[in-house]
């Protein structure tokens, strides 16, 4: 898909970002083994403080903005604190685009705070290097 819009956070949004950060981030190699009533009301403050002081944008479809395929929550040009794709948009480049619209330069690599799969501290995608950091929060 090579169209697609982009565009900054709308207080409509939050809902729907919270709800599929939490769940998302829920089935993590991290969160899974911590209790539902322990992890969704304090991983839920981290998330909204995050939203808060960060800078999020929003992938849609070209034509309707409130069709939401996709967000990122970041500190350019360093710290992604979450990037999330809706499943039937994934492997269309849109997490890639998202990256790119927020200025992270894929030659200097960048640090994230969360990831949903199992992985070693270093890593590389698509020859960009990105290093698991938790504590960038």
């Amino acid at each position: 898909m090579n169209e697609i819009g982009i565009r900054g956070l709308k207080n409509l949004d939050l809902a729907f970002i919270l709800s599929t950060w939490l769940e998302s981030y829920r089935k993590s190699p991290f969160a899974h083994r911590i209790k539902n009533s322990v992890f969704f009301p304090h991983h839920r403050k981290i998330a909204e403080h995050l939203l808060a002081k960060c800078i999020t944008r929003v992938a849609h479809l070209p034509d309707e903005e409130d069709v939401i395929l996709g967000y990122i929550c970041a500190e350019p040009p360093k710290t992604v604190h979450y990037i999330f794709v809706k499943d039937p948009w994934r492997n269309m480049h849109i997490a890639k685009r998202l990256l790119e619209d927020m200025g992270f330069n894929k030659s200097q690599g960048f640090q994230f705070t969360h990831w949903t799969k199992p992985f070693d501290e270093t890593f590389e995608i698509d020859q960009v290097k990105l290093v698991y950091n938790p504590y960038a929060l």
